[in-house]
């Protein structure tokens, strides 16, 4: 039975940790596990809440195509005000009480969407359910500037590229499970409204258990000088006078502008004119989940060894991918065509998620860092809607152009007019990195193989340095 226990126990380690060592004995270890459980339990929140079911319920209630490209970018309008957040978020003594109350306040106005048509079913419907989740988002949001904060200074810069690999494996399990036996659920239900009633009240619990696992983390300690009064002005003045911070700012705003012209029309082209059943999104999606456990480990280490410039360069090339495949979506290939998407999303997902963090506070200064994180949120929120509205206007000129050769033109030229810029901008960025890899003593460079090459970090059977 000890073998056993220590057979399992190796196992655990090597897949969720890679037996790297430095990972388990570093300071700190009790909070990065509950941070862990905290995205395990975000996690299934997300899968149920805020993705692929979101997105349903407005296509259920018969949201028009011209709203329904706002729907995904809700989270990220809602950032649009979190610009005026940082004189508040700034003062917070006891980050775990507010974080816990935003989290049960954010959660329960977005589950009660679905409730609001036993009160109100007409053509306003959808319009209400998206004013009510807006607020949600918003608070939401204001509760992940917090929580960012307080992940920086927990999770020593050191490790923080592996950390976040390994605490996204945990979420990725949960990303290959959650959404099949729920998509599944809703596909064989009867009553579809009943069934999105269930899945979101799930999802509601499980936001519970998160604010228990947020409750377990310790407070960032804070000097009572490090308090500082902020006024009005510094909101902006103080990101605008950070050249670097300003370059990190606007490839994001350029980049989310030609992705979302596009792409908050991905839902609504693959559930209803593609007609793919959720069950078959849902674990094509789980397959791509679990590929990305061997993937995360490998950005994570790109990142400690090259930093993060590199990975997102990487990430840049596969969302040019991304559009590219969606172009060439017909009904006759959607099922394979999607299948290569989220393949795709393998590389995608692990480099962007990563990359974009790590890069991101790896430029803000520590002092006024939710002052930066709320202009960032708000600046990123406001190019997130310029790209569905853009995209709007591009699809009614597409519409009226009649062009009866190709199938749904008003939504595959945008997705071929985001790979087309996408793929200059890539092009520009390698020019631009080989330019500076001659002149930068720092330069490491950069050699794959190495990175996929264990390290001889072999766990020793007795297990108690990795114990509290």
């Amino acid at each position: 039975m000890n073998k056993l226990k220590i057979f399992i126990n190796k196992i655990f380690l090597m897949v969720f940790y890679g037996n790297d060592i430095e990972l388990l004995t570093f300071p700190n270890k009790k909070d990065r596990d509950m941070f862990i459980w905290q995205a395990v339990f975000g996690t299934v929140v997300v899968n149920l809440m805020f993705a692929t079911f979101f997105s349903g319920i407005f296509i259920y209630f018969k949201t028009p195509d011209g709203l329904m490209g706002y729907v995904p970018t809700l989270p990220s309008i809602a950032g649009i005000f979190l610009i005026f957040s940082g004189v508040i978020t700034e003062k917070i003594r006891n980050i775990k009480r507010v974080v816990v109350f935003l989290n049960y306040l954010s959660k329960t106005l977005i589950l009660s969407i679905v409730w609001i048509p036993l009160l109100i079913n007409n053509e306003y419907t959808p319009y209400i359910m998206l004013f009510i989740a807006f607020w949600g988002f918003l608070a939401n949001a204001v509760m992940s500037i917090i929580i960012n904060n307080w992940f920086v200074e927990v999770i020593d810069e050191k490790i923080r590229g592996r950390y976040m690999s390994a605490r996204s494996i945990f979420t990725l399990i949960i990303s290959a499970t959650i959404p099949v036996i729920a998509g599944r659920f809703l596909d064989i239900s009867t009553d579809k409204y009943v069934a999105f009633c269930v899945i979101f009240t799930v999802g509601w619990i499980f936001s519970n258990l998160e604010s228990f696992s947020m409750s377990k983390i310790s407070n960032p300690v804070k000097e009572e000088k490090d308090y500082i009064k902020y006024k009005f002005k510094d909101l902006f003045s103080k990101p605008l006078g950070n050249k670097e911070f300003m370059k990190f700012i606007w490839l994001m705003v350029f980049f989310h502008i030609v992705w979302n012209l596009s792409m908050t029309f991905a839902s609504v082209y693959q559930l209803k004119y593609m007609e793919i059943s959720y069950t078959y999104i849902n674990l094509i999606s789980a397959l791509g989940a679990i590929l990305q456990i061997f993937v995360y480990p490998v950005a994570g280490k790109m990142i400690d060894k090259y930093g993060s410039k590199l990975v997102m360069r990487i990430a840049f090339f596969f969302f040019m991918v991304h559009g590219l495949l969606y172009f060439f979506m017909v009904k006759q290939n959607a099922y394979i065509l999607f299948f290569l998407l989220n393949i795709n999303a393998v590389f995608i997902n692990p480099a962007w998620a990563l990359s974009t963090f790590n890069e991101r506070f790896k430029i803000i200064p520590k002092q006024g860092r939710t002052i930066y994180d709320g202009f960032f949120s708000t600046v990123l929120g406001i190019a997130v809607v310029l790209g569905p509205v853009i995209g709007n206007l591009l699809r009614n000129l597409f519409l009226k152009l009649q062009l009866k050769n190709m199938e749904l033109p008003e939504f595959r030229f945008l997705f071929l007019l985001t790979f087309i810029v996408l793929f200059i901008m890539n092009v520009i960025m390698f020019l631009n990195a080989r330019k500076r890899s001659r002149h930068d003593e720092n330069y490491v460079k950069f050699q794959p193989l190495k990175l996929l090459k264990k390290k001889n970090t072999y766990i020793d059977d007795s297990v108690k340095v990795y114990k509290k």
